[in-house]
């Protein structure tokens, strides 16, 4: 009978180690499952939870941009708080060299140059880079837009790049007005390659009377069109929207009396103008036409234009021809403007 007892118990002492044997594997199994989530969890981009920053400051080139000061220090932070940072030295100075999109800074760098002086040694170069949000991911070269080498300049690209909002493409400038070659040239980011090129030949083949220069304008929110000006000094003559990846584009000419300061929206086609005294570039001759203007007792008018409908609207009318409204649209909808006593106007487009 005894014996019979001492066996119970060794079974019943089996059983409850293996309950706890299968207690403790499946809860060791949920911490392991629980850290493969936090590992799998880890965010690169910022909608999944990345905060990326820098020190800016505003643009020279638009009072109501700000870019990063440089060298450009980068800080991440992820959900946990944990913090990482780092640094992209080489940066030109004095100009908008870099973009901030969802997965990664896109920056232009050089070598070899003398920003003080302007001049160029023997191994100038300029390249744009990526730098992704992931600390574990080195930055990557995606194109060289000019250098020296052996003596010998090549100029590729000129500084200016759009990186499309997706991140598979980057809007570049090639060659200049007058070359065969000069174009829109827009590149797959992950291939390298051409996707489109927009050749000012054949838009001018089109359209001969807007001659001019290629400004890159930006990428709308889906990514699937770039636009860029064609300007002549300070006045915009057109714009065209090319579409990613076919490669068809469409010339919308703007409103006579546009000019490069004015406000573009590439979502919903609204640019803003005025219909004032002429401008050409020449202090003197600028002078004689505002003041004949102003003279005449003629009002400037600040309206916006629709690129696609045509729509004409007046927003505000001044006897000053030398005032300057400082439009922005501060959303896609809203346009933000200041009038000659100094008060901010809002206008919704919608």
């Amino acid at each position: 009978m005894e014996q019979l007892r001492l066996h119970t118990r060794r079974i019943l002492w089996v059983i409850v180690l293996a309950l706890l044997a299968v207690a403790v594997y499946f809860s060791f199994g949920k911490i392991l499952d629980n850290e493969s989530e936090i590992l799998l969890e880890k965010p690169s981009c910022i909608d999944q939870g990345l905060e990326v920053s820098y020190p800016v400051e505003i643009s020279q080139t638009n009072l109501s941009e700000e870019r990063p000061l440089v060298p450009i220090q980068v800080s991440v932070k992820d959900k946990k708080s944990l913090v990482y940072s780092f640094e992209v030295e080489n940066v030109p100075p004095n100009q908008d060299a870099s973009e901030k999109r969802n997965c990664a800074l896109y920056v232009l760098r050089y070598w070899d140059v003398d920003y003080a002086s302007f001049k160029t040694g023997a191994d100038a170069r300029f390249e744009i880079w990526k730098y992704p949000y992931v600390e574990t991911t080195a930055p990557e070269l995606l194109i060289r837009t000019a250098w020296r080498e052996g003596g010998v300049e090549t100029f590729n690209y000129h500084s200016e790049f759009s990186i499309s909002f997706d991140e598979s493409y980057i809007a570049l400038i090639h060659s200049y007005l007058g070359h065969d070659s000069y174009a829109l040239h827009i590149n797959n980011i992950e291939t390298k390659e051409n996707a489109v090129i927009a050749e000012m030949n054949k838009i001018l083949v089109k359209y001969p009377d807007y001659i001019g220069d290629i400004e890159l304008k930006g990428w709308t929110e889906d990514s699937q069109y770039f636009w860029f000006s064609i300007f002549d000094q300070a006045d915009i003559l057109a714009f065209v929207r090319v579409k990613v990846p076919d490669g068809t584009w469409e010339l919308f000419p703007a409103p006579v009396g546009m000019m490069g300061g004015d406000a573009v929206n590439i979502e919903t086609g609204w640019v803003t103008y005025d219909d004032g005294p002429p401008w050409t570039g020449i202090l003197e001759y600028d002078q004689e036409y505002q003041n004949e203007w102003q003279d005449s007792g003629k009002k400037v008018t600040f309206s916006v234009y629709n690129l696609f409908t045509k729509e004409s609207i007046a927003l505000d009318a001044t006897s000053d021809t030398r005032w300057w409204y400082a439009p922005r649209w501060i959303n896609v909808y809203t346009l933000e403007y200041v009038l000659p006593g100094g008060e901010k106007m809002v206008r919704d487009l919608r």
